[in-house]
C-alpha cells in the first residue's frame, strides 16, 4: 500500500459508529428545531391578522373566517407538539440502535416462524422479515398523532368522516402493502448483486429506476384502488 492510500485511509479511520450516531442526532436535533420555529413563526402571524383580509370582506362570514383561524391555530400546536414528538422518538432510536437489533432478530425470527422454504435463498427470507418488521415500526410511531388529528381535531371542526375500525384497517392494508411491495424490491436487488458481479451497480441503478417509475405509475393507478 502506499503512503498516499495509507494516508488516506488513516484520514477515514477517525469516523466511528459514535460519530456517525452523533452526526445524525445533531441533524435530527436541526431538522425538529427549525420545523418548530417555522411553526412559532406562523404562529405569531395568524395572531397578528385577526382581521378578515380586504378580499374576502363580503364573501366569507365572520363565523367561518374565526373557526379557520381556530382550526389553523390547533394545527400550528399540533405540529409544534409533533416536533417534540418526533425529536424524542428519533433520538432513542438512535441511542438504543433499533434497526440493528431489529436485524439481528430477522434471521432467528425467521427460523421460529418456519415459512422461508430451505431451497430459497436464506438472506432473502432474512431481509423480508426485517423489511416487514421496518414498515410496521415505522408506520405505528405516528399513529398517536394520527389518531388525535383526526379524532379529536377535525373531529371537533367537522372534517373527520372516518370511524375508528376504518383507520385502522387502512393503516393495516396500507403497512401490508408496503412490506410486500418492499420486499420484492429487495429481492430483486439482491439477486442482481449476486449475478451480475461486479458491476452490479450499473444494474442496480437501472433496476431501481425501472421500480421507482412503477410507483409512481402503477402502483397509485392500479393496485392501490383495490386497497380504498
Amino acid at each position: 500500500m502506499s503512503s498516499s492510500q495509507r494516508g488516506g485511509w488513516e484520514s477515514w479511520s477517525g469516523i466511528t459508529p459514535s460519530w456517525i450516531r452523533n452526526c445524525c442526532l445533531a441533524w435530527v436535533f436541526l431538522k425538529h428545531v427549525f420545523n418548530f420555529f417555522l411553526c412559532l413563526r406562523q404562529r405569531s402571524v395568524l395572531i397578528e391578522n385577526r382581521k378578515i383580509p380586504s378580499v374576502l370582506v363580503g364573501k366569507i362570514p365572520p363565523e367561518t373566517f374565526l373557526a379557520a383561524r381556530q382550526y389553523q391555530k390547533a394545527l400550528l400546536y399540533f405540529e409544534m407538539v409533533s416536533c417534540a414528538y418526533y425529536l424524542v422518538i428519533e433520538t432513542i432510536i438512535l441511542y438504543t440502535v433499533t434497526y440493528t437489533q431489529f436485524w439481528m432478530q430477522s434471521g432467528p425470527l425467521l427460523d421460529r416462524l418456519g415459512i422461508w422454504p430451505e431451497t430459497w435463498d436464506y438472506e432473502m427470507g432474512e431481509s423480508c422479515v426485517f423489511i416487514t418488521i421496518t414498515v410496521f415500526f415505522e408506520n405505528s410511531i405516528p399513529v398517536p398523532l394520527q389518531l388525535y388529528k383526526t379524532f379529536v381535531i377535525e373531529q371537533k371542526y367537522g372534517f373527520n368522516k372516518m370511524s375508528l375500525f376504518t383507520f385502522f384497517r387502512e393503516n393495516m392494508e396500507m403497512m401490508a402493502m408496503q412490506s410486500v411491495w418492499a420486499s420484492v424490491a429487495c429481492c430483486c436487488i439482491l439477486f442482481i448483486i449476486r449475478v451480475t458481479g461486479y458491476v452490479f451497480v450499473v444494474w442496480v441503478w437501472l433496476f431501481c429506476s425501472f421500480w421507482l417509475l412503477m410507483t409512481l405509475g402503477i402502483y397509485p393507478n392500479v393496485i392501490a384502488p383495490y386497497f380504498q
